[in-house]
Formats: structure tokens, C-alpha cells, sequence
């Protein structure tokens, strides 16, 4: 009964009096509390492979990105990892959900997120993608699994690596935990796809125990080298920088 109240009563008062701002441009934020309407619209689509994708030389069968990692996806996904703003995971998976949900994706087994090792994961209290992942699996009706990949190592930053230092610092960088059900195929969540060293090696660890199709899916990609930055620089404020 206090709940119903305070919903239907007291938090309109509050944001009345207190209206809710946009995380990006701090204008009143009345499209759904922390984004205003002119933000929103400011994502842009991209909904295909990003352009450093490998295509058939990949161990990845498919992938997408639904968003451009442009100045506002900077900021949500920046908000996201390191302001404890989760809610921004489950408003991606919700968009991500919308636009695949007609799409080859909806056919797949499970949802699995990329693992954060547990001191990073300590560090933020939740993990970015899994957060992205579990809306997504409600929209989709798929299952997701938590139990299956496993982050094994701690790796070092990857902000100045190039794309083959990547990919030999991600190496045996995941295990896989639960052998007993290895489901056919899976679709791995990420929250931006850069060079693909990350996705590719967790791909790679699930195709070894026996899954014949590992798709990603991920809310951003950059599609100009300035936003390639964007990303390097977001990742350095962290101590400990990202995998990406």
C-alpha cells in the first residue's frame, strides 16, 4: 500500500519539484528520467557488422551493434560502467531486444554475457554486460546463462595495443565452468565492439567445448577513429583499464 502511494503520489511530487536531468546535456530529462527527448534521438542506428569485423576469417558467425558510439553513447556507456547507473543496461538491452527481436539472432539457445574477472567486477559491483544481457534475454525470450563462461585471467589494459597485441593479451583469457549442458549456439553480449579481440577469444573457448554457432551482439561500435578514442580515453579513467 505504501508503495502504490509513494509511486502514484509522492515521486511525482518530487520530480515535480526536483524534475529529473539528462545525463548528457542536463536539460529536464521528461522523456524516461535520466535521457531527454533530443538525446535520444541523437543515437544513431547502425544495426550491422562493425567495420573491423574479420567476416569469414572470424570465429564469430555473426555480429551486430545496434548504436554508432557517438558523443551520447559515450556518455551512457560511460555512466554505465563506472557511475553505477545499471539502469543504462537495461534501457540498451530493451533497444537491442526491439531491433533484433525479428532478426536471425531470435533463433539462438542462449544469451551469455562477456564475464568480468571478479576484481573488476568488485570494483564496479555489477557487470555491464550482464546487465545489457538479462533485458535483452526478457525481450527475446531467450534464456540467458551465467554459470557456463568464466573470466580465468586478469589481463593487462588494452588501450595501446594494436589489433594482434589484443588478441595475443585476450588468449586463454576465458574457461568454461558447467561442461555438462553446452547448449548449440549462443549469442554473447558486450557493451562496445572495438577490434573483437575480447568476443573472438570468448567465441573461441566456447567452440572448443562443443558450441557449433556464437554470435555477438553489443549496444555500440565506433565508426570513426575519433570515437575509436573516445573509447581509449573513457577506458583510462578507469585504474585498471577495460578489455575491450
Amino acid at each position: 500500500m505504501k508503495k502504490r502511494l509513494f509511486k502514484k503520489f509522492i515521486a511525482p511530487l518530487i520530480d515535480w519539484i526536483y524534475p529529473p536531468r539528462c545525463l548528457v546535456c542536463e536539460k529536464i530529462a521528461l522523456f524516461n528520467g535520466y535521457l531527454c527527448h533530443d538525446c535520444f534521438f541523437d543515437l544513431e542506428i547502425f544495426g550491422k557488422a562493425p567495420h573491423s569485423f574479420e567476416g569469414e576469417d572470424s570465429i564469430i558467425d555473426e555480429v551486430s551493434s545496434l548504436y554508432k558510439f557517438n558523443n551520447v553513447m559515450k556518455i551512457l556507456i560511460h555512466n554505465l560502467k563506472y557511475n553505477g547507473c545499471d539502469y543504462i543496461g537495461t534501457f540498451l538491452g530493451k533497444q537491442m531486444g526491439i531491433y533484433y527481436k525479428n532478426t536471425s539472432f531470435k533463433d539462438y539457445e542462449c544469451i551469455i554475457s562477456i564475464p568480468l574477472h571478479r576484481i573488476k567486477k568488485d570494483m564496479r559491483t555489477y557487470n555491464q554486460a550482464e546487465k545489457i544481457a538479462s533485458e535483452l534475454s526478457n525481450v527475446l525470450e531467450i534464456p540467458m546463462n551465467i554459470d557456463l563462461l568464466k573470466r580465468a585471467v586478469f589481463t593487462e589494459t588494452q588501450t595501446k595495443l594494436d589489433q594482434e597485441g589484443r588478441k595475443k593479451n585476450m588468449k586463454g583469457a576465458f574457461k568454461i565452468i558447467a561442461k555438462e549442458e553446452i547448449p548449440s549456439s549462443v549469442i554473447l553480449i558486450d557493451d562496445v565492439f572495438t577490434t573483437g579481440a575480447t568476443t573472438s577469444e570468448a567465441a573461441n573457448t566456447l567452440k572448443e567445448v562443443g558450441v557449433k554457432k556464437v554470435g555477438v551482439l553489443t549496444a555500440a561500435t565506433p565508426f570513426f577513429l575519433r570515437h575509436l578514442k573516445f573509447v581509449f580515453e573513457m577506458d583510462d579513467s578507469e585504474e585498471i583499464d577495460d578489455e575491450l
